[in-house]
């Protein structure tokens, strides 16, 4: 769930986590942040593979890497790979 607190605030809540974090989203930003902290537990961070983002969002593929990349860009995702073929980006805590 997202909560907006002031233009440029974002509260990030998953079942387990929450992170508080001054950054400018845009809302396919805000759509993919909000599939992985609902996303699986992986290291103690919400975590969210490729596919799935892309199957709960319904961004086309090229939109979407350009939305992780930004978002990676942002600190607001880190990437790393469930094993040798599935990338996955988790939220920091």
């Amino acid at each position: 769930m997202f909560v907006k607190k002031s233009l440029y605030t974002l509260e990030v809540q998953s079942n387990k986590h929450k992170m508080n974090t001054e950054i400018n989203l845009t809302e396919l930003e805000k759509q993919v942040l909000e599939v992985i902290a609902n996303g699986d537990e992986f290291d103690n961070m919400p975590t969210q593979c490729l596919v799935n983002i892309q199957e709960e969002t319904e961004i086309p593929t090229k939109i979407l890497r350009g939305v992780l990349s930004s978002l990676e860009q942002k600190n607001a995702i880190v990437v790393g790979w469930f094993d040798e073929k599935r990338k996955c980006f988790s939220i920091p805590q």
